[in-house]
């Protein structure tokens, strides 16, 4: 019989999920025609109806799994991991094949479930900020990004993916951080600290970040998340989060929501001329995600709807009276099916469309400066991708695999004011096309393991190139070794491309060493170098407008070490990174004077010290400290108009969260933290010269959450 628990959130999850798609109906920015004429249009206005009827038969099916039974789930529960069983953990977001972290022909760092709820990370820059070597920066109109090993990665350096789907938009190939993502609805993140290009393309150039949610197995019942964050004189973030999945022998089905509003900072920014405003009540940053997920047997389907909107004061040199809105909008979606012709060997196909409006901004005050191309303040630009692979794998023996594959892609998009003419040479809309191979060849010997691959790209602009990877592991008893080499390629974006017609593509060179010792079971120790060299580097350059040229030469090398402890008794975690542009800078925009060795914006020092201890079962006390070394930044200008550079303090961060499991009843739970606890209100600084002073961040902030999941139950 159909429990009438199962019957209402059924029914609350297909009504809230047909009302978010209703959404993509009212607004231009998802319309699903390509770009050209209607009369070539890939797809019709009638997808949406399609995606409607799919959407309704996969919750159906989910509904029928629901009272058909579950499998146990045999998949290990990371509360229960020892450190050993840790680093023997099974990964895929360095390689096609799965292996362990220590195998792994890449610098891996995992971070676990019990990682971020123990923390009570607030969001994403919460939880990477762990990562060693990465940081965030401030980039234009208030949106953050990542730097990584020193590098500003924001533009298509580093690559985001939620379950295998790339996050980056299609216009500049951006990501953008700040209440945006539910971090209670993920698994675990896969960190790759270097560049994943021979696998997963041109945004993989300096990482890869894979954030795998929860599988209907994982939740088997209805999850429930409320965060509430405080600050000192208003709200931080207001969010909730619902997960329903439900998993049977062959069918796993998966429905997660997020909705959300935040507050960027409720401090004063003051622009480089010296003038300032108010930014509470005028940054929010609110979230709408939705993500399904169905998988029956060796078929896997995937729809990811994500909307943000945001608003600043802060534009681009200038404070502004009234906040700007702006807000980016995406659907992704991916079919993938596993065929295995026999023990042996398997062919993937996948296809994804995704349909974006980035950075879109509309409005009619006059009181706004316009900054962008079009004759008033609209920014309505639609987006879309087009992808095709096939991966073939190839289990040649025990000690052998050969990986190969094929991919084509195609994108483009169109400007929607009906006053821009001329969006590109003439034209109201470009486009382009991508068409690649990959292969990759695992061997294992005694003498260590060897990865050999690369990826061949040939751009309907640019032509052809290579991205190859050499790697060597070994593991000796307790101790392991790995050596690597990267190169990758990365064609400009398409709004690279409208601003600067010459642009050229950038190459990056990247050589690692990594070394390892599990000192006991309980222990170990890695530490790896690093050398990055980024050649002809696509660089935002901003003097009274928007323009991407090349420069000669960018890059870093340093040094990461990360310790870690693990025990019935709760963990402990150390990392320290250390990064130098001397040598490898030639941006003038990176440029602080009289320091060769560090470049605008992103420190050249950072370390991270956070655990977790059980003083009973269920209650643990979860400690954060981050110390941010000094960093540099423009936030005025002399009586010539020139950026001055600042100094910035070295910046200590440490957050406390108190959690408690089963609270008065199996399932409910709930966790307070004081974040920010010595109130150093960290900034966001702009890692180029592009005429925008440094932003404020949020100061102390207590939050609270309460999180109840109601468990169905096993036959």
């Amino acid at each position: 019989m159909i429990s009438w628990e199962i019957f209402v959130v059924y029914h609350f999850i297909y009504k809230l999920f047909i009302r978010h798609v209703s959404q993509i109906q009212d607004i231009q920015s998802l319309k699903l025609e390509i770009v050209g004429n209607t009369s070539g249009s890939l797809f019709k206005t009638s997808y949406l109806y399609m995606t409607r009827g799919l959407l309704f038969i996969f919750i159906t099916l989910g509904f029928i799994s629901s009272v058909t039974g579950q499998n146990e789930n045999d998949e290990q529960n990371y509360y229960d991991l020892s450190l050993e069983e840790l680093m023997e953990l099974k990964v895929s977001v360095a390689s096609q094949k799965a292996l362990t972290s220590r195998e792994s022909p890449s610098i891996i760092s995992i971070i676990s479930e019990e990682d971020i709820i123990s923390s009570g990370a607030r969001d994403l820059i919460d939880v990477l900020r762990m990562i060693p070597g990465l940081n965030f920066g401030l980039d234009v109109q208030g949106v953050t990004g990542l730097a990584a090993r020193g590098n500003w990665g924001h533009e298509g350096k580093v690559l985001l993916m939620i379950d295998g789907q790339e996050m980056n938009d299609i216009l500049y190939s951006t990501t953008q951080f700040g209440n945006h993502y539910d971090v209670h609805q993920i698994k675990r993140i896969e960190v790759i600290r270097g560049p994943g290009s021979s696998i997963y393309g041109g945004s993989a150039e300096l990482g890869v970040i894979n954030l795998i949610t929860k599988s209907g197995s994982d939740i088997n019942g209805i999850e429930i998340n409320g965060t509430y964050g405080q600050l000192s004189d208003t709200y931080a973030r207001r969010n909730l989060s619902v997960g329903f999945g439900k998993a049977t022998e062959d069918m796993d089905f998966s429905l997660k929501w997020f909705l959300g509003g935040g507050q960027r900072s409720n401090s004063e920014f003051t622009d480089i001329f010296g003038d300032s405003r108010d930014m509470t009540g005028h940054s929010d940053l609110n979230p709408a995600n939705v993500n399904l997920g169905w998988k029956y047997k060796n078929l896997k389907v995937r729809a990811i709807y994500d909307k943000y909107e945001t608003t600043s004061r802060a534009v681009y040199e200038e404070v502004v009276d009234t906040a700007q809105a702006m807000d980016f909008t995406s659907l992704n979606t991916q079919i993938l099916y596993k065929w295995d012709l026999n023990d042996k060997i398997s062919l993937t196909p996948k296809f994804t469309y995704i349909n974006q409006q980035p950075w879109h901004v509309q409005s009619d005050d006059p009181g706004i400066q316009s900054y962008y191309r079009s004759i008033d303040v609209n920014y309505d630009l639609t987006a879309q991708k087009v992808i095709g692979n096939l991966i073939g794998n190839f289990e040649v023996n025990e000690n052998l695999n050969l990986l190969a594959g094929t991919e084509y892609f195609v994108e483009a998009a169109v400007d929607d004011d009906p006053e821009v003419t001329d969006y590109f040479l003439g034209e109201n809309e470009i486009d382009f096309s991508t068409v690649s191979g990959f292969a990759e060849l695992f061997y294992q010997s005694k003498l260590g393991n060897m990865t050999v691959g690369t990826r061949f790209v040939n751009h309907s602009q640019y032509g052809s190139a290579f991205a190859p990877r050499i790697v060597y592991t070994k593991i000796f008893g307790d101790f392991h070794v790995k050596a690597l080499y990267n190169r990758a390629y990365r064609a400009p974006s398409i709004e690279n491309i409208i601003t600067n017609p010459g642009v050229s593509p950038e190459r990056t060179n990247v050589g690692e060493i990594e070394l390892g010792l599990k000192i006991t079971d309980e222990m170990d120790l890695n530490l790896n170098f690093f050398d990055i060299t980024i050649e002809n580097p696509i660089i935002y350059n901003y003097d009274g407008g928007t323009i991407y040229e090349n420069f000669d030469q960018s890059g870093s090398r340093g040094l990461e070490l990360e310790y870690r402890f693990r025990s019935s008794w709760g963990h402990l975690n150390f990392n320290y990174n250390f990064n130098s542009s001397g040598g490898k800078n030639q941006v003038s925009l990176y440029e602080v004077d009289g320091k060769e060795n560090t470049v605008v914006g992103i420190p050249n020092s950072k370390f991270n010290l956070y655990g977790s201890v059980h003083l009973t079962k269920d209650l643990t006390i979860n400690p954060t400290f981050t110390f941010i070394g000094k960093r540099y930044g423009f936030a005025e200008i002399d009586d010539s108009d020139n950026t001055v550079i600042s100094e910035f303090d070295a910046v200590p961060l440490f957050n406390l969260n108190i959690r408690y499991q089963n609270l008065f009843t199996e399932g409910l739970s709930c966790s307070f933290g004081v974040f920010d606890a010595l109130d150093q209100q960290f900034v966001f600084i702009q890692p180029y010269d592009g005429f925008h002073s440094p932003l404020p961040g949020q100061g102390r902030e207590l939050v609270v959450r309460i999180g109840y999941k109601f468990g169905f139950e096993e036959n």
